[in-house]
C-alpha cells in the first residue's frame, strides 16, 4: 500500500445540514445520550476524538450540570453545550 498524504479539512468536508436534518441529529443524539451512549454505532464512524482541558473546579459543575440533564457523560454534556452554542449563533 502506498503512503499518501492526509486529506485537507477542505477535500473532507461535507455539506451544510438544513435545520429539519440538524434538529433530527440532535434529537437523535439526546436520545441516545439518555440511553448511556446505547445508540446506534453507526453514528460513531462520523466522531473524532478531540482532546479537551478544563479546569479543575470546573469539573465538579459540568458534573452537575449533566446530573442535572439526564447525562452519564462529560462528552455528551460537552456536545450538548457545542451544539447549542452554535445553534444560538446561527439565529
Amino acid at each position: 500500500m502506498a503512503i499518501t498524504k492526509r486529506p485537507t479539512a477542505a477535500a473532507v468536508a461535507t455539506a451544510p445540514l438544513d435545520d429539519h436534518e440538524r434538529e433530527r441529529r440532535e434529537q437523535a443524539f439526546l436520545a441516545g445520550a439518555a440511553d448511556n451512549g446505547k445508540q446506534a454505532k453507526a453514528d460513531d464512524s462520523r466522531m473524532q476524538t478531540v482532546h479537551l482541558r478544563f479546569e479543575s473546579d470546573m469539573l465538579p459543575r459540568i458534573d452537575a450540570a449533566m446530573k442535572e440533564m439526564g447525562l452519564t457523560s462529560r462528552a455528551s454534556w460537552v456536545r450538548y453545550a457545542v451544539m447549542q452554542t452554535l445553534k444560538e449563533q446561527q439565529k
